[in-house]
């Protein structure tokens, strides 16, 4: 079963490639995909990719597309490219966590309560529980397989 996760980093780089590859280096460190004596006990899932599935779901959440057109382009990605695309990590915006915690679409209503790997604080917690403090960090979509 696919799940999405976010990631949420300080911001070191304008380059979000980079962004993503570290993203998916702190997860492999802290043990995300099955390891012992891990963040996670014995890993959250037994492997994953940036995006995956729900590649462009940061895009979504702007609202700067209809979801119908948002869907289509993003139908034509390769959801085991492991580090994801361009919008699979973005600066969190004031416009981007409303559009995560309060969106008004009905398919996207859901996305308060993904859960979200806080690096700078070593905690885990869910997207409404995110506040104006995590504004400009990065935030990266995740897609973990249990």
């Amino acid at each position: 079963m696919h799940n999405l996760y976010f990631l949420l980093i300080k911001k070191e780089s304008k380059n979000m490639e980079k962004e993503r590859s570290r993203a998916r280096n702190i997860l492999e460190n802290k043990g995300f995909v099955t390891q012992q004596d891990s963040y996670w006990g014995g890993g959250k899932c037994d492997w994953f990719v940036i995006g995956g599935r729900w590649s462009g779901i940061l895009t979504q959440a702007l609202g700067q597309i209809p979801i119908q057109d948002t869907r289509k382009k993003t139908s034509q990605r390769d959801t085991y490219n492991h580090l994801g695309y361009d919008d699979d990590s973005m600066v969190l915006t004031r416009k981007l966590l409303d559009g995560l915690q309060h969106n008004k679409e009905p398919q996207l209503a859901y996305l308060n309560g993904v859960e979200v790997y806080d690096e700078d604080n070593h905690e885990e917690k869910i997207i409404s529980d995110l506040t104006t403090d995590d504004i400009g960090k990065v935030i990266v979509v995740v897609d973990y397989h249990i």
